[in-house]
């Protein structure tokens, strides 16, 4: 994605959110929908999770009606990172590499 690959996702979620509030891209299309997926991939990055959220649930439930399903698992992927992102705000964890479970440091 442009905006994400030269550090400018702030810029970009802001110009797609002004694309899908105008009057003529609130029909319920694959575009709209490609559009709130992309919107909210650069949502998540900048904090926006909230918004990305919500996009997601409206994309979601328009590749279900067009019956996109590589559009559906892309958003469900894409709504998995939202929903865990603000969850892994604590400090890095430390990981016992013969068994991959975090290990006994007492910080947990």
């Amino acid at each position: 994605m442009y905006w994400r690959a030269r550090g400018q996702a702030v810029e970009g979620a802001d110009a797609l959110r002004a694309l899908l509030d105008a009057p003529a891209a609130q029909g319920p299309t694959l575009s709209r929908a490609r559009a709130l997926a992309a919107a909210a991939n650069l949502l998540q990055q900048t904090g926006g999770y909230a918004t990305a959220e919500d996009y997601c649930q409206e994309a979601l439930a328009i590749a279900d009606v067009v019956g996109d399903d590589s559009l559906a698992a892309d958003l469900l992927f894409e709504r998995a990172w939202i929903l865990l992102r603000p969850v892994r705000r604590g400090p890095p964890r430390t990981y016992c590499p013969s068994t991959w479970r975090p290990a006994n440091t007492g910080l947990m």
